[in-house]
């Protein structure tokens, strides 16, 4: 389990040198923080407040995923993805 912002505002340059303000919600606002760790020489585990909750794919599928759809199926209806 990693903590993220379900709403954030980027700042960034375009290839052409033009600066533009941009929101994003929501699964992309996650990934963009993603993204941005990674930028920043940061890793998923470096994220991670509780190891206990670090699994394998086996792990989730059978232990989380059922607790993880109930909740990311109301978020990404309100915030999208």
């Amino acid at each position: 389990m990693v903590s993220r912002f379900a709403d954030i505002e980027l700042s960034y340059v375009d290839r052409s040198g033009q600066p533009h303000t941009r929101v994003v919600r929501g699964l992309t606002a996650g990934t963009f923080q993603h993204e941005c760790d990674h930028l920043d020489g940061k890793i998923f585990v470096d994220r991670v407040t509780d190891p206990t909750t670090l699994s394998t794919w086996a792990e989730f599928d059978r232990f989380h995923k059922a607790a993880f759809v109930e909740r990311i199926v109301p978020f990404i209806r309100e915030k999208g993805g």
